[in-house]
């Protein structure tokens, strides 16, 4: 077992949020869509304590404790035998999960355990580390800080259960054992992929094959397809508008449901401009202005299902307005919208200067990075990403 000594052994892990590129909504009903990683990241570091368990969750300003003893006691029925054996969890063993974690901290801080996020850690903490043993549990400071806008559609929840799954499948010496081959990815994408369901119930499992494996993604039907493409530079604009994926869903399939001589065709076209550029990508071809004018069908495609918003119209309008192609990701009605940046662009920083006087956050950002990756330290790890959040940029 992997022996976590004092001021040795530290682990630092960093895994990216995802972009929908093409596709949304269409893929719900078995039309293709075309994923890729981001350069903005979750990041985890983990060291050695002398006795309890510490959670810092830096973009949450919130700090927990648990004590050796209380991990045991109140997780021991959730540990595995085998890190190989992946555990999958039912809403019963959620609740369970939920109900436990309520005992273990103080009263003052019980609310915290309704934040995901402490779930997940608690999860993935005492199922993977548990697998050595009651008596082998290390006590570990963890600390997380992400780059990622939460509740945008770029798979912050991904990246971070991709983060934690790799931090303590390392601590335990299941992975990284000469850097991350193949092997150790799947089992990461394994435990990420559970971690998942007790944040979204049912998740596709797009966004953390796309933390965990990187670059650019084909999903259909369940089906994930790795896709030949360059690394594309786009700027990411979030409108700070929140909404419900399954409010969107719905949405399109009551649209659907209505007028399906209407709706379908437009479904069609949506997986139709998907096929289009991925068979690019494929032959290596990157012609930017097809994929300009593709983005913009899409948009308008997607606003025709009803699934844009003023705020994502006024994004594209303003983008249009210095040479720009862009279009709403994920599930619309507020969220993030991109534009792509094709190479030797003008007019840019006036871009991003007028959407920041308009009151939107953007991020000039690339797509189709690398996935998760395990760094020496934490100077190695500065340096693989052009974003940090402030407590790792020190």
């Amino acid at each position: 077992m992997f022996e976590m000594e004092a001021g040795k052994n530290e682990i630092f892990v960093t895994a990216p949020g995802k972009v929908i590129l093409f596709g949304e909504h269409a893929v719900v009903y078995g039309k293709p869509a075309l994923a890729g990683s981001l350069d903005l990241s979750t990041f985890v570091h983990v060291w050695h304590k002398d006795q309890d368990i510490c959670l810092r969750l830096v973009d949450f300003s919130m700090t927990l404790h648990w004590t050796i003893k209380q991990m045991a006691e109140s997780f021991g029925g959730f540990m595995c035998k085998d890190v190989h054996d992946v555990a999958m969890f039912s809403a019963e063993d959620i609740e369970r999960l939920h109900s436990n974690a309520q005992l273990c901290v103080p009263a003052d801080q019980r609310t915290s355990v309704d934040i995901p996020a402490v779930l997940v850690f608690l999860y993935l903490y005492s199922s993977i580390v548990g697998s050595k043993g009651i008596t082998q549990l290390l006590p570990l400071d963890v600390e997380v800080a992400s780059c990622l806008p939460i509740g945008a559609g770029l798979g912050s929840s991904a990246s971070y259960t991709t983060c934690l799954s790799a931090a303590m499948l390392k601590a335990v010496d299941a992975i990284g054992k000469k850097g991350l081959n193949s092997s150790d990815l799947e089992l990461v994408n394994q435990w990420a992929f559970s971690a998942e369901h007790i944040l979204h119930g049912r998740p596709s499992g797009v966004d953390n094959a796309v933390s965990v494996f990187g670059g650019l993604i084909n999903f259909k039907a369940g089906e994930i397809t790795p896709v030949k493409c360059p690394v594309l530079e786009i700027l990411l604009i979030d409108t700070k508008v929140k909404r419900e994926t399954k409010t969107l869903v719905d949405k399109v399939h009551k649209r659907k449901s209505v007028w399906p001589a209407v709706v379908q065709p437009v479904l069609d076209a949506i997986g139709a401009i998907t096929d289009t550029v991925q068979h690019n990508f494929n032959l290596g071809n990157t012609d930017f202005s097809e994929l300009t004018q593709l983005i913009d069908m899409n948009q308008g495609l997607l606003s025709t299902l009803g699934v844009s918003h003023p705020k994502l119209d006024e994004i594209c309008h303003l983008a249009m307005q210095y040479g720009f192609s862009g279009k709403l990701t994920g599930a619309g009605g507020g969220g993030c919208a991109y534009c792509l940046v094709p190479p030797g662009s003008v007019g840019l920083e006036e871009l991003m200067r007028d959407l920041k006087q308009k009151g939107f956050c953007c991020w000039r950002t690339n797509v189709g990075r690398s996935g998760v990756l395990l760094h020496k330290n934490v100077e190695e790890m500065r340096q693989s990403k052009n974003n940090i959040p402030k407590c790792f940029a020190k």
